[in-house]
């Protein structure tokens, strides 16, 4: 009779243990759709900076430079598809969220089509991030969003502060030598742009997915 007691002990605890244990998998691949866009994001501008350069910053070089973005959804959605399903931590976030990210997604790419207007563009991440974070209450979220929309202020400012003073101090398009590379005045501030938003995407969706994980792992 003491075996039998011992055995429905051990036999609850064993189930109370894969319980805890699937819902701790599931927490803690929590931040890694956040991760996954985040990374490429940052991959693909990365590209477009280096495509910048390969081409000294030349306007006709603009659709190489350009195409990356773009695709960065694509290759993301990939990666997301062929994750595994437990892998998978959407799974477990709430519709609100997947709505959220959804409209967010095809808005950026919308805008990213039309006008490539990054300020706007980093704004929704921004709010996504803080929205998020509301949503999951999670601090990291709305911190790390609060100051993506700070960061996004300096898109702006670069166009209409910084743009026209390189295009009156020398030729805009015409690649010029400084120090060991040549790059054009427009190749240089459409870099500083695509950086801003490298650094915006890395403080709303890298920085705070690797906090979530983190958190949920300990």
């Amino acid at each position: 009779m003491q075996e039998n007691k011992l055995t429905e002990a051990q036999s609850l605890e064993l189930i109370t243990s894969m319980i805890n244990d699937s819902r701790t998998r599931l927490a803690r691949n929590s931040g890694t759709p956040f991760l996954i866009w985040g990374y490429t994001i940052v991959a693909m501008y990365v590209a477009s900076v280096i495509a910048i350069f390969i081409t000294k910053g030349v306007p006709a070089g603009v659709l190489l430079h350009g195409i990356f973005p773009l695709c960065a959804p694509i290759i993301a959605l990939i990666i997301m598809k062929f994750r595994k399903k437990d892998d998978k931590a959407i799974q477990s976030n709430s519709p609100a969220i997947k709505s959220l990210w959804l409209i967010v997604g095809i808005a950026c790419c919308l805008i990213m089509l039309v006008s490539a207007n990054h300020f706007i563009i980093t704004l929704l991440i921004s709010i996504g991030a803080i929205a998020t974070g509301l949503i999951m209450k999670q601090k990291e979220f709305k911190v790390c969003g609060i100051i993506g929309m700070v960061m996004s202020v300096m898109i702006p400012f670069i166009q209409f502060y910084v743009q026209p003073r390189l295009i009156t101090l020398s030729e805009y398009t015409v690649p010029a030598d400084r120090g060991f590379i040549s790059i054009s005045d427009f190749g240089i501030f459409i870099t500083l742009r695509y950086t801003i938003v490298i650094l915006i995407v890395g403080t709303t969706l890298i920085i705070p997915g690797h906090m979530l994980n983190k958190k949920c792992n300990n």
